[in-house]
C-alpha cells in the first residue's frame, strides 16, 4: 500500500511512500534488537563519525531538503532551511558532549 504526500499549497503529489505492515514493523524491531549489542560496543568516536557524516549529508543537501519540507508542509522556504540548521546545531551539540560523563 502507498501513501501519497500532497503539497498543501497546490494539492500536487510530492511523492509516494510505502506504508509498513505490522509484519514489516515487527521485522524492523527484531533487526534493531539483533544489532543493539553491536551498537553498544561501538566506540563513542565511531558513533560521532556517523553523526558527523549525517551532518555533512544534511548540509550537502540542505536546499533540496528545504524545498521538499516546504512542498510537504507548506512552510516558507526560509523556515524549512532554519529547520535543517537546527538539526545541524543539535548534531554539533551531541558530538561535542559525547565524551562527557552524564553523572558529572
Amino acid at each position: 500500500m502507498k501513501l501519497q504526500s500532497i503539497n498543501p499549497h497546490d494539492q500536487s503529489i510530492v511523492g509516494d511512500l510505502d506504508v509498513s505492515t505490522p509484519k514489516d514493523i515487527e521485522s524492523a524491531v527484531l533487526r534493531a534488537k539483533d544489532v543493539l549489542g553491536e551498537w553498544r560496543e561501538t566506540a563513542v568516536e565511531q558513533r560521532c563519525e556517523y553523526v558527523e557524516k549525517l551532518k555533512g549529508l544534511l548540509l550537502d543537501n540542505k536546499e533540496k531538503l528545504a524545498k521538499l519540507i516546504t512542498m510537504e508542509m507548506g512552510k516558507p522556504l526560509e523556515q524549512s532551511r532554519s529547520e535543517i540548521d537546527s538539526e545541524v546545531e543539535f548534531i554539533d551539540f551531541v558530538s561535542s558532549n559525547s565524551n562527557r560523563n552524564p553523572l558529572e
